[in-house]
């Protein structure tokens, strides 16, 4: 009987994000140990659904799962919740006693304030233990950052290929095929690193046009040869500010270094040629409600990046809301903030009263100040909805959430951040997106697929945040350089490795 150990830890962390993520942070989402990993999240299709899924069609393999836990974006994680996760690593491989193979879901852009690589040094704890023969595979989001000691440290590593995220379930299965196949000796599984020197924004690094499109259709074609087992471009979340960020592509072969080396450096190359394709207009607010109000279409997506919560953002910037007020807007708008005081305030104020409460910016004071507003409260909600999108089912908990309407604008104050898969938080308030002529997510691509039915019509906004599609805003003074778009570089270099 094969022992193979399961186990996550996830949080995507963003350099610019100035709000620690604490142990606290962990435990909030779910923090689970042993037969409780294999039945977490119900339904939803995660990376460890997908180990599992391959690994109990075995029987001669016994999954031995240590833990499951998971973070939303955000700042690095404190040095409390670093040793909790490493010390849970290092505690239940030498509880566990021999093993032979590990398959590890992480999100590959995890920070600490303690370290620059927190998932390269767990991988380190691993390899420490189960030593250089025992495989591990480590399923990672396209957005992680590939360190050379998360590299030298893994067997495999198998990353999301979609952007939205809706293969989750499948990359978990690809990893445990690998690690069975590897554990039966049916392959021999080698690995190469192709990396080019250039960060792009999130914006367009959606599937189903754009560059990534192209990139991904290679990445197939890749597969289909004889020898090829795995291949995934990541684009890397481009806010850590960490030397070893930039893009890269990971190709695991059967046996074949030479092979496995030339897909990495093509697809790299193809990433470099297609950088400029990864651009797009950024627009000032005071200029976006301008074209917004000119344009023929019912409904103008406004799209504040800067603010996004999947992006590791807090979501409580007063700017866009600000910008509405500034441009006294007569048209019907709807924007969210986050703010549990002003949300309390407002839903003791009772449906139909008419409150003035302090909004915004009490969690990022870095980047802005409270505005005072004056509204109705149209609706109040406890914030729990369900997704009806990507990830349809799970649950998402904005806490008391309250409408309040300041002249035509539809002000959602919610307590929590929550990830904006689609509208759901806007249709937890009451908000019906069709009726307003302006509409401002903090989302920087599910807004494609969210919305295409009422409108193509989006801005991409120039809006200051830790998680801002302009780039060139950020000081990125730790960062290799030279690196695009930051630097001149005529010859770039991939780099490259293979083991």
């Amino acid at each position: 009987m094969k022992r193979i150990v399961i186990l996550e830890a996830i949080q995507e962390s963003n350099s610019y994000c100035y709000v620690n993520y604490e142990l606290k942070d962990f435990y909030d989402h779910y923090y689970y140990y042993g037969e409780d990993v294999m039945k977490y999240r119900g339904h939803a299709g995660t990376e460890v659904h997908g180990f599992v899924d391959i690994l109990s069609q075995e029987e001669d393999i016994e999954i031995v799962p240590l833990f499951a836990t998971h973070a939303t974006s955000g700042g690095a994680i404190s040095a409390e919740a670093y040793e909790k996760i490493a010390g849970d690593i290092r505690e239940g491989l030498q509880k566990a006693g021999h093993v032979d193979g590990i398959c590890a879901a992480l999100h590959g852009a995890m920070l600490s304030v303690s370290s620059d690589d927190p998932e390269g040094d767990f991988l380190q704890i691993m390899r420490e233990i189960v030593g250089e023969e025992v495989p591990i595979f480590a399923t990672m989001d396209l957005h992680g950052n590939i360190t050379r000691k998360k590299f030298e440290n893994a067997t495999g590593i198998v990353g999301f290929r979609h952007y939205p995220h809706d293969d989750s379930f499948q990359t978990g299965q690809r990893a445990a095929r690998l690690l069975v196949k590897t554990v039966k000796g049916e392959i021999q599984p080698v690995m190469a690193l192709g990396k080019a020197p250039m960060l792009v924004p999130c914006n367009t690094g959606t599937i189903g046009g754009g560059p990534m499109e192209e990139i991904l259709k290679n990445e197939d074609r890749m597969e289909e040869e004889k020898g090829i087992l795995a291949v995934t471009v990541f684009p890397v979340q481009p806010w850590l500010n960490v030397p070893e960020t930039g893009f890269a592509a990971v190709v695991i072969a059967d046996g074949e270094k030479e092979q496995a080396i030339s897909c990495a450096q093509t697809l790299a190359r193809m990433g470099w040629e297609l950088k400029e394709k990864f651009e797009r207009e950024i627009v000032p607010p005071a200029k976006a409600i301008e074209l917004a109000l000119e344009a023929e279409e019912d409904n103008v997506i406004l799209v504040d990046t800067a603010d996004a919560p999947g992006g590791g953002s807090t979501g409580d910037s007063n700017i866009m809301l600000k910008a509405l007020l500034e441009a006294k807007v007569t048209v019907p708008c709807c924007v969210s903030v986050v703010d549990s005081e002003a949300a309390d305030k407002a839903a003791r104020a009772g449906i139909g009263a008419k409150v003035t409460v302090s909004v915004g910016n009490k969690i990022d004071v870095r980047r802005g100040t409270p505005i005072e507003v004056t509204g109705t409260v149209r609706r109040i909600s406890d914030g729990r909805f369900v997704y009806a999108g990507l990830f349809a089912g799970s649950v998402g908990d904005m806490g008391t959430t309250v409408v309040l309407q300041v002249g035509e604008i539809a002000l959602m104050i919610s307590s929590r951040a929550t990830y904006e898969w689609d509208d759901g938080q806007y249709r937890c308030a009451g908000v019906n997106v069709s009726d307003y002529k302006m509409i401002v997510i903090k989302n920087p691509m599910s807004y494609q697929k969210t919305y295409q039915h009422i409108t193509k019509r989006a801005y991409i906004l120039d809006t200051p945040g830790p998680s801002s599609a302009n780039l060139k805003s950020f000081p990125f003074e730790r960062i290799n350089h030279p690196k695009y778009p930051f630097d001149q570089i005529e010859n770039p270099v991939i780099e490259t490795l293979v083991k």
